[in-house]
């Protein structure tokens, strides 16, 4: 039953410091919030600004922020993810869980290889089971030597945007990619990064540890 205790409260911990109304002390154990699904999160009634929960869809904390939920929901590929084909073709690994309606801030960091000098690399964010009603992102490969030479550099502005490099400069070696932007989930559901090649059965992928974040920042 409910307890309300008008003092600091110390659990593990006898004299809480000044400033915390509770504080909780060890060495073996942390603290566990309450855990929900997202749809659970979501029926949550008139939540309070601040709320946190743990949502084991998304596998991420999830915060209240007076008129939405705020969560950074993260992808890890621990796979390579391959793609010989022209046609663009979903990396299984970096497909999201079931994003819910909203603005997102999209990060991906990243290597990516080629197995053929003469291969664009192709990389675009793209819709699972969602609906999205705008994109804008910019993605950057830095196949280029240094010095003079410059990456290439795209804006994708819609799902079905073809975002494809120059060729690739060495065979075989990895180099970074990188994109930064917002897309609008208007329905919610998956989203998707998709790659393709420029030259048939030659083959373009993506390394392990590329990481591909997801921040909701408002409705």
């Amino acid at each position: 039953f409910p307890v309300t205790i008008g003092v600091q409260v110390g659990i593990g911990q006898g004299s809480p410091v000044a400033s915390a109304a509770l504080e909780v002390a060890s060495t073996t154990q942390g603290f566990l919030m309450p855990r929900m699904t997202s749809a659970q999160g979501l029926a949550i009634v008139s939540p309070a600004t601040g709320l946190m929960v743990y949502d084991t869809d998304l596998a991420c904390r999830c915060v209240f922020a007076g008129t939405h939920w705020t969560f950074e929901y993260d992808l890890y590929t621990t796979a390579i993810q391959t793609s010989t084909s022209t046609t663009y073709a979903n990396v299984t690994e970096l497909v999201t869980a079931s994003l819910e309606p909203g603005l997102y801030a999209v990060r991906l960091r990243g290597i990516a290889q080629s197995t053929a000098t003469t291969t664009g690399f192709g990389l675009r964010l793209n819709v699972g089971t969602a609906a999205v009603s705008n994109v804008n992102i910019n993605w950057c490969f830095s196949q280029a030597g240094a010095g003079t030479d410059k990456n290439f550099e795209y804006s994708q502005i819609t799902t079905a945007d073809n975002v494809t490099s120059a060729s690739v400069i060495t065979a075989n070696a990895n180099f970074p990619i990188s994109g930064d932007g917002v897309v609008r989930v208007s329905t919610a559901g998956t989203l998707v990064i998709q790659i393709r090649t420029e030259v048939a059965g030659s083959g373009v992928s993506i390394r392990p540890d590329t990481t591909l974040i997801f921040r909701k920042v408002g409705n």
